[in-house]
């Protein structure tokens, strides 16, 4: 059973370009959304997000296993810069960090459960000898052991899978719409206090269940804070998240806005 949704507390931190936003309740972790059961096993994947999150996974294992280091299995950080070509409201990070996560899944990091903190960079570049790519830093948070690698190229983000049935559809629950919109209610009727727009944006979950992935929270709150208003999609620059253990009574979600 979920925390019952409280209303978040939103103060403005230190100086009049920072915002806090605070939203007690446990943390509530992104739902993917389903095909009817009968038809689960019949999605279509995109391939050029297969074929970079294989490219990843075969970068990164080669890595691995020249630093001599078995896969990761306890608590780790991961950094990622990405230098793109793109224009930048063209670029959504949270689903790059998906496609690479998707990428280390099992071969380079136990499981996602393992990610305890994550942050990326967008770094955009424009003249013609400059060449895209993707830097990923991972760090066993115990030993400090880590590898560095990088995938030249462009980012490819994570792509929702599309039902083989071209009349398929697929559906989020009830439940997780509902825990949706009443925190949206809350921010949206909020927004009119505070105008500004941000560029990079930390999000620390205070959960009493490690077993959430932390990407998978952060995307929950990202859209939250996307279709409010609160994120400048047009210079997005940076992204934190960060996982940490809560008792019963002291889940939270706080995020932290600030500019660039």
């Amino acid at each position: 059973m979920r925390s019952k949704l409280t209303t978040p507390n939103i103060i403005a931190c230190g100086y009049p370009s920072i915002m806090t936003i605070r939203i007690d309740g446990e943390p509530i972790e992104y739902e993917r959304p389903q095909l009817p059961s009968q038809h689960a096993d019949k999605l279509f994947q995109n391939l050029m997000m297969m074929h970079f999150q294989q490219q990843v996974m075969h970068v990164a294992s080669a890595k691995l296993r020249s630093a001599k280091l078995a896969v990761f299995q306890k608590s780790v950080s991961v950094e990622i810069k990405v230098v793109t070509l793109s224009a930048i409201q063209d670029i959504r990070l949270e689903y790059a960090i998906k496609s690479i996560l998707d990428g280390l899944n099992k071969a380079v990091i136990r499981d996602d459960t393992s990610v305890m903190n994550i942050q990326i960079w967008l770094e955009k570049v424009s003249k013609s000898y400059d060449k895209p790519y993707t830097r990923v830093t991972i760090t066993d948070n115990v030993t400090r052991a880590s590898i560095t690698f990088k995938i030249d190229g462009p980012i490819v983000e994570k792509v929702l899978a599309i039902p083989y049935n071209i009349g398929g559809s697929l559906n989020y629950s009830k439940q997780f719409l509902n825990e949706l919109s009443t925190i949206e209610n809350e921010m949206s009727s909020l927004r009119g206090s505070f105008n500004n727009s941000y560029e990079i944006c930390h999000i620390c979950f205070y959960t009493n269940n490690l077993r959430k992935d932390v990407d998978n929270m952060f995307l929950t709150y990202i859209y939250l804070l996307r279709v409010n208003g609160y994120i400048d999609a047009s210079n997005t620059v940076g992204f934190g998240m960060y996982k940490r253990a809560a008792i019963s009574g002291e889940e939270k979600t706080l995020i932290s806005l600030v500019p660039k």
